[in-house]
């Protein structure tokens, strides 16, 4: 009897723990299925993207074509400049041929009076040799009166002073200029030398975490990102200043649970947003002819009111439209930040390391910088 009661005994407590077993397996199921949703996407991100792809790049065609208006309307205004400075440098040199002219002719009969007074004093001369050669010696002067030499000298009609003709003043020299049809024209390459400020598009930019947990990995991405910072490409070891903020709340995991969950962990409530101030840029590899820069930037990263020094590896290269594209990443530890690693019931736990990183599209401010 007492055998057959231990017997139904075990079997009662085998049949007792397989069901708190069970129970206990349920209620876990049930705790993950409110965090856990699976996301079937349908390629919507790509496609919102492409679009705003192709938006920026009509948009910077139209920028294109504004700054090509304004610079015709320039080159145009210098055309007409250019023929009003021809037309008025043509009216002086007219004005001073005809000044000269004027003078010329000014001066025409004083020089025919002298000419006739020359040719006179000329033949009187002719006759004084001329009676020196027959009144015989020297030591006998000719008995000619002066008076019948002056008689006969025609006289020499007293002409007024000449006018003094003023010489044609000399020509200024004039610097050569280019030609008025030597149209200036916006540039089309991208600017790597030179201290520049770049933009963030926001609308195009991406900054994210890849995550790792027990029961699956996941993604936060945040497509609203603004910011700009200053830098020489050619020259980064001269220095990087600026800025890059996230607000918290943009961060999405595509889970609204899990969306929910990790702001709170992050107290958005009191620090709403994260920021990235680089600091200084060590290149490894400068490329200006393909317009390419790869090195580690260094800077100081705040979230949830903790700043850490970081180094981020990145990689650049200008794109078609004549952006300049950063994409970088480093690791993180919540618990340099003193975020509470994510935890429910010892049974789904997140690794406090994640894969932090960025994807930047910018733009050169069209003003320059100088230092």
């Amino acid at each position: 009897m007492t055998r057959d009661m231990m017997k139904q005994g075990l079997r009662f407590l085998g049949a007792f723990s397989l069901l708190a077993w069970t129970g206990l397996g349920l209620v876990a199921w049930t705790q993950v299925g409110e965090r856990v949703t699976f996301v079937v996407s349908d390629g919507s991100d790509a496609r919102d993207e492409s679009e705003r792809l192709v938006a920026d790049r009509v948009e910077t065609l139209s920028t294109d074509l504004d700054e090509l208006v304004a610079a015709l309307e320039s080159n145009l205004g210098r055309i007409a400049e250019a023929m009003a400075e021809e037309s008025n440098a043509q009216a002086a040199e007219s004005a001073r041929v005809h000044e000269r002219l004027v003078a010329l002719e000014a001066a025409l009969p004083s020089a025919l009076q002298a000419r006739e007074t020359a040719g006179a004093l000329s033949a009187t001369l002719a006759r004084l040799e001329a009676l020196a050669a027959t009144s015989g010696p020297l030591d006998q002067p000719p008995a000619l009166p002066i008076a019948s030499l002056v008689e006969e000298t025609p006289p020499v009609a007293e002409s007024e002073p000449p006018i003094a003709v003023e010489a044609a003043p000399a020509e200024p020299v004039v610097e050569r200029k280019r030609s008025f049809l030597a149209f200036d024209l916006p540039s089309r390459d991208f600017r790597f030398e030179g201290v520049q400020r770049f933009e963030v598009l926001d609308d195009l930019s991406r900054v994210g975490f890849d995550a790792k947990s027990t029961l699956h990995d996941f993604t936060g991405i945040s497509d609203h990102v603004r910011g700009e910072f200053t830098v020489d490409l050619a020259h980064p070891e001269n220095g990087i200043s600026g800025a890059i903020t996230v607000r918290v709340d943009t961060l999405n995991t595509g889970v609204d649970g899990r969306d929910e969950a990790l702001r709170e962990h992050m107290d958005n409530e009191h620090f709403e947003e994260l920021t990235f101030e680089p600091t200084r840029f060590d290149a490894a590899r400068s490329d200006a002819s393909q317009l390419q820069l790869d090195g580690i930037v260094h800077g100081k990263l705040t979230i949830h009111g903790v700043t850490r020094e970081v180094e981020v590896a990145v990689q650049t290269h200008v794109d078609e439209s004549r952006r300049l594209v950063l994409e970088g990443e480093w690791p993180l530890l919540l618990s340099d930040y003193e975020i509470p690693v994510p935890n429910q019931l010892g049974v789904v736990s997140m690794q406090d390391e994640v894969r932090a990183w960025l994807r930047l599209r910018t733009r050169a401010r069209a003003e320059s910088v100088a230092r």
